[in-house]
């Protein structure tokens, strides 16, 4: 049982470091995805915070 533990952190893990460099890699496409997200919560004041596009 604590092996398919280990087996799953480790899965969870790699998952966040490949979503981080994707992320990483297209910081343009990240700034419309904050700019979305922040209208959507209604975070209006929060859009300087991105990338101008």
């Amino acid at each position: 049982m604590k092996h398919l533990i280990t087996v799953i952190r480790v899965f969870v893990a790699l998952v966040f470091i490949a979503s981080g460099l994707v992320k990483a890699n297209d910081p343009l496409g990240l700034s419309y995805k904050m700019q979305e997200f922040f209208e959507v919560w209604g975070f209006t004041t929060l859009h300087f915070t991105t990338l101008p596009a």
